[in-house]
């Protein structure tokens, strides 16, 4: 479970591992402090957190082999502490 926003400045900041996520749809604007998910525990992950990753350049893909959505998880990511 996961959400990607895109910021004013085209950067990405993507919010992983949600144990449950706010009823939004696809471009929907989000404010400062709005509620977008729950923390949780979900994937790959050993316990609950918030996974947050912020991108320079995010894409998305559809991958044939088991036709899921994917999006480039390594490639592309900066620091989110340079930001914060």
């Amino acid at each position: 479970n996961l959400i990607a926003i895109q910021h004013p400045n085209n950067m990405v900041s993507v919010y992983g591992h949600m144990s449950s996520l706010a009823p939004l749809k696809v471009g929907t604007a989000v404010a400062v402090g709005q509620t977008i998910g729950y923390e949780g525990s979900t994937g790959n992950s050993t316990g609950s957190h918030l996974h947050l990753s912020l991108y320079k350049e995010f894409f998305t893909y559809l991958r044939e082999k088991d036709n899921q959505l994917y999006f480039n998880y390594f490639e592309g990511t900066v620091n989110p502490a340079d930001y914060l």
